[in-house]
């Protein structure tokens, strides 16, 4: 016998997390090709991070970075991703993560974390 613990996410998943919907959002939204070469880049970001049920206030995460000359006339791509998690077990299985669950064993009950696959048409579902 084994369940789930829904137990709340901590900082390592949360970037996980975060990181994975960056690049998501560069692979659909934007024309970087790794077949491509550029010869210079500029980005600039924000991330606004507040956490739910937690005394913890929201965080403002932002950096600015340049590498290379921007030339005139230079166009500028904006991507914009808005994600919110309040279901901790669903949003680990969702980005692969593993999942905290206790197990009923011969010496007594053991948590461990176990990798759950999503179903299959998940995805298609969420587009």
């Amino acid at each position: 016998m084994s369940r789930t613990l829904n137990d709340p996410l901590n900082g390592e998943e949360i970037k996980i997390i975060i990181l994975q919907h960056i690049e998501d959002a560069l692979n659909r939204n934007c024309t970087l090709s790794n077949d491509l070469t550029y010869p210079g880049f500029s980005m600039k970001f924000e991330a606004n991070i507040s956490f739910v049920r937690s005394s913890v206030p929201s965080t403002l995460v932002w950096g600015n970075k340049a590498q290379g000359e921007v030339g005139e006339g230079a166009e500028t791509e904006k991507i914009e991703e808005v994600f919110a998690c309040d279901a901790p077990d669903k949003t680990r299985v969702d980005h692969g993560l593993p999942v905290p669950c206790e197990f009923q064993t011969a010496t007594g009950h053991e948590r461990r974390r176990v990798k759950i696959s999503k179903k299959a048409g998940d995805d298609a579902a969420k587009k």
